[in-house]
């Protein structure tokens, strides 16, 4: 077990060094905060996320936020015949589509690049934690 350093926080927590197995020494890595205002919180630990090397639910790392556990999300490969149509131009026309169910959220189509117009797309400056590519097609926006 490697040794953890830490320092006080400025919204008083207490270091929680025991349980981290580190292979370097991370500073203000885990905090307690048994003084809380908010009762829920005193006995749960908080991570910083940036101190740590990698996140990881299972065997898949996680490089934005963590799933929330009282969301579904199912991702489905689906043969359904998709059109993507803007001002009556088709823009993408495929059978091997991807769908993304999300609890209370809309479904999410994506389509493979290469069923795509690309030549009809602009990149935008766009940068998003997703894994998604975002392009412009007169002021509307896509994700691949």
């Amino acid at each position: 077990m490697a040794k953890c350093g830490f320092s006080l926080s400025p919204m008083s927590g207490i270091p929680y060094p025991e349980f981290l197995q580190l292979a370097r020494e991370v500073e203000d890595a885990a905090w307690h905060y048994p003084e809380s205002p908010v009762e829920e919180l005193r006995e749960l630990i908080r991570f910083d996320w940036n101190a740590m090397d990698g996140w990881f639910e299972e065997d898949e790392e996680v490089f934005v936020h963590p799933h929330d556990p009282y969301t579904r999300i199912d991702i489905l490969h689906s043969s359904r015949h998709v059109e993507v149509e803007v001002n009556g131009v088709k823009i993408a026309d495929t059978h091997q589509s991807t769908l993304l169910f999300e609890t209370r959220l809309p479904t999410r189509y994506y389509i493979p690049k290469l069923d795509v117009r690309m030549d009809l797309l602009t990149p935008t400056d766009t940068v998003t934690g997703c894994a998604v590519t975002v392009w412009d097609s007169n002021k509307r926006r896509a994700a691949f």
